[in-house]
């Protein structure tokens, strides 16, 4: 792990802890108010919380460092792929608990049907990139705006000052 990744570690780990518990205690909130919901309300609350989660501690990971680079991304799309599939594996349990079901198809249209989330290849495909391509755009957001509050470097700038500086 570079020196710049190391240094940066505990915000990574207090902005990762604070955006899971937020995440989970929204999750709670939706689950809580699964007998007033229909299941397609029900099912986008329980994807686009941890999108939104993730999306804005990746920016905001970025955007409190002063030098980017691949492994400060590597390490934010990882947290955040664990975090967004331990979401995912949550919300299928809530989905097959038969209480919950019953509450959600009492409120929907006639014929919904609910399946088990992961049995859906498209689903899985659609959480995986999401989880992917969410942190990456909020890295780039938060170098952006990073970039212009405070002076930020990236490795390959680094290493040509270094080089430049050595001839």
């Amino acid at each position: 792990m570079t020196e710049s990744v190391k240094r940066h570690l505990p915000i990574i780990v207090v902005v990762s802890l604070v955006g899971i518990v937020t995440g989970y205690f929204a999750l709670m909130r939706v689950y809580a108010s699964a007998p007033s919901m229909d299941v397609d309300t029900f099912s986008t609350w329980l994807f686009g919380i941890p999108c939104v989660v993730i999306f804005i501690c990746s920016t905001i990971i970025v955007l409190t460092a002063h030098e980017i680079n691949r492994q400060l991304y590597v390490v934010v799309v990882a947290i955040s792929m664990v975090a967004g599939f331990l979401s995912v594996f949550l919300t299928s349990f809530w989905l097959s608990d038969s209480t919950v079901s019953s509450l959600l198809l009492a409120n929907s249209a006639e014929g919904t049907e609910i399946k088990p989330l992961l049995e859906q290849p498209i689903t899985v495909l659609r959480d995986i990139a999401a989880f992917f391509v969410l942190p990456t755009i909020g890295c780039i957001l938060g170098a952006w705006i990073g970039s212009r509050l405070h002076p930020m470097t990236s490795e390959s700038l680094s290493k040509k000052k270094s080089k430049k500086k050595n001839r």
